[in-house]
């Protein structure tokens, strides 16, 4: 899940190393976690202006110790332009960072752990730092009390009542080019307690309440390009099969196209994506099954939303005009006979594991997961649509093989909801042979236009008629979208979801009593990230009962969001 730990041995080599030169006399004294670090002349810069590159002294850890060094910022970007200093770090996510925002002149003071949100300890506001002048920052650790100064004079103490342990010091910048000089740590060196590691920015907890983690990795980049919604399937044979929306410049954009790619060895290493659909439309969101009869079943939407993005909004700030007028001139292209054709819900199947495909069929509703196989074989869709400007979560079913699909039922809304903000269903079988529906819901205040994603719970209805006939809808406690349902060989029932606020992550629930009950104080957390662009995970149980959830999300810094991959268990 992250990089190999750091030994003591090889730190007090660093150590013997580093005291014997200048700090900055070799970036070998140091280890990088992201950006373009630059060392000359004493001198180190860090030069990317958009995110927050970390540097580590390789030292001996300390427990009580100074860390002084000299800063000054750019004018370079538009961010915060921060310089920081970090002490007690026992890996690369860990430690108390003191942060020099030079762009709003406050000093901020914060401690996060491993696995637990970030706390601010204080904040001082109305300390003048100007671009391009030099600072001395420096900051002492005694016990649990913390002292920070800028030019020689107390900013800040501040007693922490949950002190961390030894760990080693180190620099970061926050959205701006930075000079660092005159770096200085002094202290009586201590020992760590475990050894210390760069974790990666999605690295979670292994071992959890009710759930090991095995790996958490990417499985699918496509450098400069945005790709998202995926799915995930295993086949009969064992084969993986992930497919998604890739080869996209942006979230909303005209070029999306459903990609698929496979594994044969449960998920450790992917083939190169292979283009199932590419439509004159944004292909977006897919999902996939495989039938009884072994035949692949993809789904999928198109979309025009592109072609308003000039128009203003949200869309209008994903590009600069010069691309969204490119967009606005492809959709002008699109004759009403294409926009007719193309638009819409659709599934595609192939009989000969995904080599073709055959030719798209239209079906009523929307779901980014698509549908499920029954166990009497037929197939069954929960999808959204719009009818006269209202939402309608419609029930289609397919008994020859998603060759055509017929409505068979209507799932209704609570009443004390908002009917409009119902999207993205998901559908399990239990072993009972139930049916547990879960939908996406956007909670607003009345009067406000504001969403607020802490109290947008997914929804859920059951069915004991096969779909024809369905509970009200009802609120969970489940915060996150969308969902995607599966049953596990034990009966257990699992939801996943992505979670777009902090902590940003991907994250599961389970049910042992076929949906009657949601063991949310036990929620596992998948896998950490650092925004709100991510989601849509999709989960498959894998031979020896681990499972394998697929999402979508930013795995480093500085990148566009790829496909990624968790492989758990539950205990």
């Amino acid at each position: 899940m992250s990089q190999p730990p750091v030994s003591l041995a090889v730190l007090r080599t660093a150590a013997m190393t580093a005291s014997a030169q200048s700090p900055f006399s070799s970036k070998d004294h140091w280890r990088f976690t992201a950006g373009d670090w630059q060392l000359a002349e004493g001198v180190l810069t860090q030069t990317e202006t958009t995110i927050i590159p970390h540097a580590y002294y390789s030292a001996r850890p300390y427990a009580d110790c100074t860390v002084a060094v000299r800063f000054r910022a750019h004018d370079d970007g538009k961010g915060v332009k921060a310089a920081g200093l970090i002490l007690r770090s026992q890996d690369s996510v860990s430690g108390y960072s003191v942060h020099y925002d030079t762009k709003n002149d406050q000093i901020i003071l914060t401690r996060r752990q491993f696995g637990a949100r970030r706390v601010e300890l204080a904040r001082q506001r109305r300390v003048v730092m100007d671009a391009g002048t030099w600072y001395t920052a420096d900051t002492s650790v005694i016990g649990g009390t913390i002292t920070v100064r800028l030019d020689g004079k107390t900013v800040m103490e501040v007693a922490d009542a949950e002190p961390l342990a030894a760990g080693i010091p180190g620099l970061y910048t926050s959205q701006g080019k930075i000079d660092f000089s005159d770096f200085s740590v002094d202290g009586t060196p201590s020992e760590l307690s475990t050894p210390w590691r760069i974790r990666m920015t999605y690295d979670v907890p292994e071992e959890q309440a009710i759930a090991t983690i095995d790996w958490v990795k990417p499985i699918c980049k496509q450098p400069g390009r945005y790709i998202g919604w995926p799915t995930v399937c295993r086949r009969a044979d064992n084969e993986l099969l992930v497919v998604f929306s890739g080869d996209r410049s942006q979230h909303v954009c005209p070029w999306g196209k459903v990609q698929l790619v496979r594994s044969s060895d449960d998920g450790e290493t992917w083939s190169k994506p292979e283009t199932i659909c590419n439509t004159p439309l944004d292909d977006r969101d897919a999902g996939i099954i495989e039938t009884v009869e072994g035949t692949l079943v993809v789904n999928w939407f198109t979309s025009l939303a592109f072609a308003q993005a000039s128009y203003g909004g949200w869309l209008k700030r994903l590009e600069s005009p010069e691309i969204l007028m490119e967009w606005q001139r492809h959709a002008d292209k699109l004759t009403p006979e294409i926009r007719g054709r193309w638009l819409g819900y659709w599934t595609r199947r192939s009989t000969d594991g995904g080599k073709t495909w055959e030719t798209p069929v239209k079906h009523f509703g929307n779901a980014p997961h698509g549908g499920i196989r029954l166990k009497d074989g037929r197939l069954l869709f929960v999808g959204k649509r719009s009818v006269d400007g209202c939402t309608e979560l419609i029930v289609e079913e397919s008994r020859d093989d998603a060759r055509s699909w017929q409505q068979i039922g209507t799932v209704p809304q609570n009443p004390e909801d908002d009917r409009n903000q119902y999207y993205e269903p998901h559908v399990v079988e239990t072993g009972g042979g139930r049916l547990v529906a879960m939908f996406r819901y956007h909670f607003f205040e009345k009067g406000s236009r504001k969403r607020r994603e802490d109290k947008s719970m997914l929804r859920q209805s059951e069915s004991s008629d096969g779909g024809k006939t369905w509970a009200t809808c009802h609120t969970t406690r489940m915060q996150g979208y969308p969902p995607h349902l599966i049953a596990l060989k034990d009966d257990a029932l699992l939801c996943v979801y992505g979670r777009r606020r902090p902590p940003f992550g991907e994250y599961a629930c389970v049910s042992r009593d076929g949906g009657a009950t949601w063991d949310i104080e036990n929620e596992v957390r998948l896998a950490a990230a650092t925004s709100g662009d991510l989601g849509y995970p999709a989960s498959t149980e894998m031979a020896d009962g681990s499972i394998l959830t697929v999402y979508y999300q930013i795995a480093q810094q500085g990148e566009r969001t790829c496909l990624m991959a968790t492989r758990w268990r539950l205990k």
